[in-house]
C-alpha cells in the first residue's frame, strides 16, 4: 500500500514563498556580516552598512553637483552591494523549484509570481537589473557599469533588527527556515568557496600574461566577471553583451581572451547537462 502523502500545488507555491523569504534574509542580513567592504577594523560595522545603503537610496534624488562630488563612493558601494545582494537566477529557480500535477506533468514555481505576492505582502522591494553605456571617441558603446537584480527587504528597521540579532549570522540557525532550503543555501555556499579557491589557488608554475591581468583585479571585479560568464553560459547574454561588458574592465588582451574561451566552453558544458536533465 502506498502510503506516501498527496501534496497539491497549493503546498509547493506556499513553500516556494517561505523558503525564498529565508533566501532573501540570507543575501541581505547574513552575507553583508562577512563583506570586507562592511567592516570596520576588522569587524562588521552596522554605522558603515548603514551609510552605504543611505548614498544608494538617495542617489537619485541628488543634485548634479552632489553627484558629482560622491560620484566614486557611489561607484564603490554599488559595486559592493551588486556583489552582496544580488542572488544568481540558478539559486532562485532551485529554490522555488517545480511540483508535478495529479497527471505527472511537471510545472515549475513562478519566479514572478513569488516576488508580486511578497512585495504585495511589503516583504520584499525589487531593484531590477540593468546596464548603463558611455559613448567613446569613436562613437562606438561600451558599457559604463551593470547592476543585477536585488531583492531587498522593504522594512529597513525589520531589515537592522535582523541583522543585530545573532540567529541570522548562520544560516544553520535560522528559525523557521526549512532543512531543504538551508542545505540549499549551504551547498551554494560551499561551491562559491570552492571557486575563489581554484581562482585564487597559486599555480606552482610562472603565471601566464592572462593570470597576471586576473590577479591584478580586485575580488570585486573578478566576482563580477564570473557573474557575467554566467549569463552567457545559461543563455541569458549573447556573445555580442558578454564582450561589451567585458571591456567596460579594460582587461588585457591575454585575459580577454582567455575569458572569451573559457565562456564558451563553461555554455558547452552547461548546454550538455541541460540535454541531459
Amino acid at each position: 500500500m502506498n502510503t506516501k502523502q498527496k501534496r497539491d500545488a497549493k503546498y509547493y507555491i506556499e513553500r516556494a514563498i517561505n523558503d525564498f523569504k529565508t533566501l532573501v534574509i540570507y543575501f541581505d542580513v547574513t552575507r553583508p556580516q562577512y563583506e570586507n567592504a562592511y567592516k570596520v577594523d576588522g569587524k562588521f560595522s552596522m554605522d558603515e552598512f548603514k551609510k552605504q545603503i543611505a548614498l544608494l537610496n538617495k542617489w537619485d534624488n541628488m543634485t548634479r553637483s552632489e553627484k558629482s562630488r560622491l560620484r566614486n563612493l557611489y561607484n564603490k558601494y554599488s559595486s559592493t552591494s551588486n556583489y552582496t545582494f544580488g542572488i544568481p537566477h540558478e539559486l532562485v529557480r532551485q529554490v522555488l523549484d517545480r511540483f508535478r500535477d495529479e497527471n505527472g506533468k511537471w510545472h515549475r514555481i513562478s519566479v514572478d509570481g513569488v516576488v508580486n505576492h511578497l512585495v504585495k505582502e511589503n516583504f520584499i522591494k525589487v531593484v531590477n537589473d540593468g546596464k548603463k553605456f558611455k559613448k567613446n571617441e569613436d562613437n562606438t558603446y561600451s558599457v559604463k557599469c551593470w547592476w543585477k537584480k536585488k531583492y531587498l527587504l522593504a522594512n529597513e528597521k525589520y531589515w537592522y533588527t535582523l541583522m543585530e540579532d545573532p540567529r541570522y549570522r548562520d544560516i544553520d540557525k535560522f528559525p523557521n527556515a526549512s532543512d531543504r532550503v538551508k542545505k540549499i543555501i549551504m551547498n551554494w555556499r560551499k561551491s562559491q568557496f570552492q571557486q575563489k579557491v581554484d581562482v585564487e589557488e597559486k599555480p606552482k608554475v610562472e603565471y601566464s600574461p592572462a593570470q597576471l591581468q586576473w590577479m591584478k583585479l580586485d575580488k570585486v571585479a573578478q566576482n563580477n566577471i564570473h557573474d557575467l560568464i554566467h549569463e552567457f553560459e545559461t543563455g541569458r547574454l549573447d556573445i555580442g553583451g558578454l564582450q561589451l561588458m567585458l571591456a567596460a574592465f579594460n582587461l588585457g588582451r591575454e585575459l580577454n581572451a582567455y575569458l572569451e574561451k573559457r565562456a564558451y566552453q563553461r555554455k558547452r558544458e552547461w548546454d550538455s547537462k541541460q540535454e541531459t536533465r
